[in-house]
C-alpha cells in the first residue's frame, strides 16, 4: 500500500509513550487499520519517523507486546542512515547557553548540564556492570554533542568548536595548572593513545587465545580506565604533566539570551530520553546475579 498518501503525525508521540501493540501505535500515528502485507509497509515507515522496542512488561506469566517510543527522528528519511534525533533539539540550546570554555563530556553531562545527580552517579565504583552502564550512557551522549556542535557551527558564523588535549598540573600550593595542548604535543598523544589501545588488544589476544580476535571497540568498556591511567603515566613521562584530559572547547563571539524556563524544558526532555534508553540497556543486559542486581539498584535512583 502506498504510504506517500498517509499524513502521519509525529506530534501525537513523545519519547517514553507507550503502546500495547504496534497497532495501536500505528492508528496514534495515523495510519489506516490494516493486516497483513500493509500493516508490515506501515511498520516499516512509521520507523523513519520513531524508533521503539518492547517494554518486557509481563503478564499471566507471559511477555507482552508492549511497547515504548524510544526516540524521534527531526526529519523521516527514506532510509534510517543519518537521521538526526530529535534529541539534538533540545542539546543545542543548552550548548549555546554554556559560556565560552574547554569542557570534557563527563563533565557536560554531569557537572554543566546537571542531567543526572553527581552523587548518585558515583555510587557502585567496583561494579563492573554499572562501569558498562556508564559508559554507554556517555559515549551515546558523547556522540548526540558532536552532532550538535557540528549542526551549530553551520548554523551560526559566531559559534566555534575544537575538540583538544587538556593538560593539567598539580602545583605545590594544591592549586591545578591548565593548558591546551600544541599540535605538537596533541599529534604525540594521539599517536600514543593508538600504540596503547594496540597493545591492550594485542595482551588480550595473548591471554584468551582460544578466543575470537577482539577489536579495541569490543574492549573499550573493560579497558577504557586503563586506557586513560597509561595516557596520563606517558603523559607525564613526557610533558611533566599529572593528567591529560580530552576536551570540547566553545567558543561564541556573540552573545545567546535564552529563557530559563525553554533551558528547564530541554533538560527535562533529554532527562526523559536518557532514562528510556537505559532502561531498555537494563531490561536486555540484567540476569539474576548479584552484580545485576546493584545495577538495576542504581538504574532505578539514578533517574528518581
Amino acid at each position: 500500500m502506498d504510504t506517500n498518501n498517509i499524513n502521519v503525525d509525529i506530534d501525537k508521540v513523545e519519547i517514553g509513550d507507550k503502546f500495547s501493540t504496534e497497532t495501536k501505535l500505528l492508528e496514534s500515528l495515523g495510519y489506516p487499520k490494516a493486516s497483513g502485507n500493509s500493516r508490515l509497509s506501515f511498520l516499516k515507515d512509521a520507523q523513519r519517523y520513531i524508533d521503539y522496542n518492547k517494554t518486557g512488561k509481563i503478564s499471566r506469566g507471559k511477555e507482552t507486546n508492549e511497547i515504548i517510543i524510544t526516540d524521534k527522528y527531526i526529519e523521516p528519511k527514506e532510509t534510517q542512515d543519518g537521521r538526526t534525533s530529535v534529541v539534538i533539539q533540545y542539546l543545542k540550546p543548552l550548548i549555546l547557553s554554556i559560556d565560552n570554555k574547554s569542557i570534557g563530556n563527563k563533565n557536560l553531562f554531569l557537572e554543566e548540564l546537571q542531567l543526572v545527580d553527581v552523587k548518585k552517579w558515583q555510587r557502585f565504583k567496583s561494579n563492573n556492570r554499572v562501569e558498562f552502564y556508564k559508559y554507554y550512557l556517555l559515549n551515546d551522549f558523547k556522540g548526540k554533542v558532536k552532532t550538535s556542535l557540528k549542526q551549530l557551527y553551520k548554523e551560526n558564523d559566531w559559534f566555534y568548536f575544537a575538540y583538544e588535549h587538556m593538560l593539567i598540573t598539580v602545583l605545590e600550593d594544591g592549586k591545578w595548572s591548565y593548558e591546551i595542548a600544541d599540535k605538537t604535543k596533541s599529534e604525540y598523544i594521539d599517536t600514543m593513545r593508538l600504540n596503547i589501545k594496540e597493545r591492550l588488544v594485542a595482551r588480550h589476544k595473548l591471554k584468551y587465545s582460544m578466543e575470537k580476535d577482539k577489536t579495541w571497540k569490543q574492549l573499550s568498556y573493560r579497558y577504557t580506565t586503563t586506557l586513560y591511567k597509561m595516557i596520563n603515566e606517558e603523559c607525564k613521562e613526557a610533558f611533566g604533566v599529572d593528567r591529560c584530559v580530552d576536551v570540547i572547547t566553545i567558543e561564541k563571539s556573540q552573545d545567546v539570551n535564552l529563557e530559563n524556563e525553554h533551558l528547564r524544558d530541554c533538560t527535562k526532555e533529554l532527562r526523559k530520553y536518557y532514562k528510556v534508553k537505559m532502561n531498555e540497556w537494563v531490561n536486555k543486559n540484567k540476569d539474576e546475579s548479584e552484580s545485576s542486581k546493584e545495577l538495576i539498584q542504581f538504574h532505578n535512583e539514578l533517574w528518581t
